[in-house]
């Protein structure tokens, strides 16, 4: 491969995507619930509600501070719908399904607050809605550094594998607060795609093949945190040979007789990549391969290394020969503590 992993991570939220739409934008583009309900009927993407006061100072800052960050406002105006309600304004309110809320008389807030979050409100929120139109509550002040695995969280679906308190853990592990970028030391023995391939016939082990995105933030915290998590790292030197191959990237992969390469069409995906995850381009994702490149498993979300280590024993130990995982799992002991 020409591409090795790199000792220094850079750790930006301009991120690459946000590069390809070659965009300035300088305000969060808000909207009402009307305007996002009727787009996103046309076009799923996540739903951010930021509720406000003008008596709220917290809120003021983040008007100015998190809301005026020209990352935050990228991300957000080419990733999510948003929204911006002062949660005391006296105007009528048009929710997604066309139900209207005013303000009671003996009511300190609108009628839409109770209906969204209940009686207990606490400001500045954020709340978040999923592709699938699910909801949840995001309290107290967010700056960059804390808005973002939030955004991240909702954008790149990591819902869908791990709770957020999981994730904003491990997310401060790789990403630590203020810093803007950091020196990762690897632990794991990657091999490009030909070193691989030589090790198997010298001495054949289960595969790992790390299909990287580079614009998967989850991917590269799966890459820096979890499969670099030493315990992690030390299973899989000893038991499986590691590669990567980049879904966009340029160099020739041949496995079992077939020679894939980036076709140079316009998605710009590796034809490995969209062979191996079936057209389905969704990332952090990885496979699992068997000693003579068979496909064992092929996970496409996000892990925190507590959750991956039972994956990798269950087909390293060869234990998926004679029982299920979910029988596996429940014997299984970990050595890893979450609380680290």
């Amino acid at each position: 491969m020409k591409k090795t992993l790199l000792f220094l991570i850079i750790i930006s939220f301009q991120i690459n995507v946000i590069a390809q739409e070659n965009v300035e934008i300088k305000q969060v583009n808000w909207q009402t619930f009307k305007e996002v309900g009727e787009s996103f009927t046309a076009s799923q993407k996540p739903v951010m509600v930021y509720l406000y006061s003008n008596s709220c100072d917290s809120c003021q800052i983040m008007n100015v501070n998190t809301f005026m960050n020209q990352e935050v406002v990228n991300y957000l105006n080419i990733l999510f719908y948003n929204i911006k309600l002062d949660v005391e304004t006296t105007d009528s309110v048009t929710f997604f399904d066309g139900t209207v809320f005013g303000k009671s008389a003996n009511k300190k807030y609108n009628d839409i607050i109770y209906n969204l979050i209940g009686e207990n409100v606490e400001l500045p929120a954020l709340l978040m809605f999923n592709k699938q139109a699910q909801g949840m509550l995001f309290t107290g002040f967010k700056d960059r550094d804390h808005i973002f695995p939030i955004l991240i969280y909702y954008n790149e679906q990591i819902y869908n594998s791990v709770e957020y308190s999981v994730f904003e853990k491990n997310y401060f592990k790789a990403y630590p607060i203020g810093m803007q970028q950091i020196m990762t030391k690897l632990n794991i023995k990657w091999k490009s795609f030909d070193e691989m391939i030589a090790a198997q016939e010298e001495k054949p082990k289960k595969i790992l093949i790390d299909i990287y995105y580079n614009y998967s933030i989850a991917a590269t915290m799966m890459r820096t945190n979890t499969f670099n998590q030493p315990l992690i790292a030390k299973y899989l030197n000893e038991n499986y040979n590691c590669t990567t191959v980049e879904a966009q990237g340029d160099d020739e992969v041949t496995i079992k007789g077939i020679t894939y390469k980036n076709s140079g069409e316009s998605h710009k995906f590796h034809q490995f990549a969209i062979a191996a995850l079936e057209g389905k381009m969704i990332f952090p994702a990885f496979l699992i391969l068997d000693e003579d490149y068979n496909l064992l498993d092929r996970i496409q979300f996000y892990l925190p290394p507590e959750e991956l280590e039972p994956i990798l024993n269950y087909y390293g130990g060869d234990y998926y020969k004679t029982m299920t995982y979910e029988v596996f799992k429940q014997t299984f002991v970990s050595s890893i503590d979450s609380e680290n």
